[in-house]
């Protein structure tokens, strides 16, 4: 099961070309091991930016206009990326930005699935059917895009929790 989540993920990825998405130059089998072979990023992960407080209005615009633009060449190609957050962001300058980690993509008529009520994503910016473990299409990832967007800009999630189950309340 792993092993054909991971042959998705590299398929997926593999199948996008896009500035705005991280490259992925081969994927294969050397003997037990399976791999990626992607374009090296020289950046900071958004993540690690917003450890600094919250961006300015136009870097934040900026970076979110260009994941948009991105996730819309992966939506366009049947890919949901399904985990849009300030770590699968990378920042090659201050307001230039590559998705990355395609994990949990889907393509839309994969053979692989999740088990039936599994949770795939990070909880502070999953949508509201993520949550529930219902099926998702291209607006999950705009929701999580805009969940990520309200962070950049007030310099916090917009949802939070005391424990895993507030938080997804």
């Amino acid at each position: 099961h792993q092993e054909a989540r991971f042959l998705q993920e590299a398929k997926a990825a593999a199948g996008l070309n896009h500035p705005g998405i991280v490259t992925v130059h081969d994927l294969g089998r050397e003997g037990e091991w399976l791999y990626i072979a992607m374009e090296l990023l020289q950046g900071q992960e958004l993540r690690a930016r917003l450890q600094q407080g919250p961006l300015p209005l136009d870097e934040a615009v900026e970076i979110a206009q260009q994941v948009a633009a991105a996730l819309a060449v992966a939506h366009a190609n049947g890919v949901v990326h399904r985990d849009v957050k300030p770590g699968n962001i990378m920042l090659l300058a201050p307001t230039q930005a590559k998705i990355m980690n395609f994990g949990i993509a889907r393509v839309r008529a994969s053979n692989v699935r999740t088990q039936s009520g599994t949770m795939m994503g990070s909880p502070k910016y999953m949508s509201p059917e993520q949550v529930g473990g219902h099926p998702v299409d291209h607006r999950s990832d705009i929701f999580s895009l805009g969940s990520v967007l309200y962070e950049m800009l007030a310099g916090r999630p917009p949802f939070l929790g005391a424990n895993l189950g507030q938080l997804l309340n």
